[in-house]
């Protein structure tokens, strides 16, 4: 996550940081394949509860809009 101005432009260079550094963590996933790659605000809910559920995939479910504490939350 990085703090800058919202308007401020897309830095590629920020996405291949990331992507370098997560590599090692995530053998066997095709990080250089990437179709979207966006900057922006990061979508939260306006009272900070997650919303949870499944997704039409198979044993895949969703979690989102609770800020940075999805990673921490995990289990």
């Amino acid at each position: 996550m990085e703090f800058r101005k919202p308007d401020a432009a897309f830095a590629p260079a920020r996405i291949d940081a990331i992507v370098r550094a997560a590599e090692p963590l995530l053998p066997g996933l095709d990080l250089l394949s990437r179709t979207d790659e966006w900057v922006g605000s990061r979508p939260v809910t306006v009272d900070g509860l997650p919303l949870v559920g499944p997704t039409d995939a198979p044993r895949v479910w969703a979690h989102g809009g609770h800020g940075m504490w999805g990673m921490c939350q995990g289990q």
